[in-house]
């Protein structure tokens, strides 16, 4: 069962595996310079994070509360400003990225053919398919061959290799890491004061795609839909909110991690073992997941849930 508190299970035996359906409840111009197209279209937004330190966790959640633990990000990166759509996703599929065993870590690929995977669950579902809404019901596995995919795609380095384990050097794409992905969501930059939601320190539903009291979203919404009021001061969309985003970290209990720099908690990519999500998503309904600081969701490689998306970051 998945680690924190959730509001529904249904569980689906569906012809190509076990599917599991559930709820992920466990006017700003962006001030880092220029945002960055890249190829599909889609946008790149710097995070200028070279020799900054934050506070991982806040007075209530995450590590050490009510002080949390400093983490230092050492080097600048580049976030996708959206989650990945689903047009995005498209040329993934269409581009041979199922069928491609390069682009899949090895358990990824054991995955992939027992369960017969070619595109995402919902793919036909009209009310998660537009074209402008975020890509869900995708495994961790998925997002990583996504990455290794568009950095082929690009003529870049792939960042992950057969284990699943990311080189945050390479030029290429790959899943933020838990302190990035913490990082651009509470702070973004060195000028910036930490926040609690990515958009300021008090819960406001209408800044969120979410079915916190008296929202009550039922189902995904295009991205950027929450706009501007909703974003970081770098101009980060739905970071609080739409849908989880997959990290590249396994998951390590609050109680275990310790600050330093450039912290990645990587042990495998076995099914057993499992990875961080981050952001709350439409279909959650307490405030907590929406914190920055948040850190309640993990789950293994494998699941595919119609909350779960993911966004790319690159250096």
């Amino acid at each position: 069962m998945r680690k924190g508190t959730w509001s529904m299970l249904l569980v689906v035996i569906a012809a190509a595996g076990l599917l599991v359906f559930t709820t992920c409840t466990n006017g700003n111009a962006p001030e880092n310079g220029p945002e960055e197209p890249f190829s599909f279209p889609g946008v790149l937004i710097t995070i200028n994070a070279a020799g900054d330190s934050f506070t991982m966790g806040d007075d209530t959640y995450g590590p050490n509360p009510p002080t949390g633990i400093t983490q230092t990000i050492s080097y600048n990166f580049k976030m996708s400003k959206t989650e990945v759509t689903n047009a995005q996703f498209q040329e993934f599929t269409d581009g041979g990225g199922y069928s491609n065993d390069s682009y899949w870590t090895t358990d990824g690929i054991e995955q992939r053919d027992f369960n017969n995977w070619t595109q995402p669950a919902f793919w036909d579902d009209t009310d998660f398919n537009g074209s402008d809404q975020p890509v869900v019901v995708v495994s961790w596995y998925e997002a990583v061959a996504f990455c290794n995919w568009l950095s082929d795609k690009e003529g870049l380095t792939q960042a992950y290799d057969t284990s699943g384990e990311a080189t945050l050097t390479a030029t290429g794409y790959r899943l933020p890491t838990e302190v990035e992905w913490e990082y651009a969501a509470a702070k973004g930059a060195s000028t910036e004061s930490e926040r609690i939601y990515a958009y300021g320190d008090t819960m406001i539903c209408a800044n969120v795609v979410c079915s916190v009291n008296p929202c009550s979203a039922s189902h995904t919404a295009p991205v950027g839909s929450k706009s501007p009021a909703g974003d970081t001061p770098q101009g980060l969309v739905d970071m609080s909110g739409n849908v989880c985003d997959w990290c590249s970290d396994n998951s390590e209990d609050n109680v275990s991690v310790s600050g330093g720099t450039d912290r990645y908690n990587f042990v495998d990519d076995q099914t057993a073992t499992e990875f961080v999500l981050r952001g709350g998503a439409w279909i959650t309904s307490s405030e907590r997941f929406f914190r920055g600081a948040y850190r309640g969701v993990n789950w293994g490689p494998h699941s595919r849930f119609r909350d779960f998306g993911f966004r790319v970051v690159r250096p």
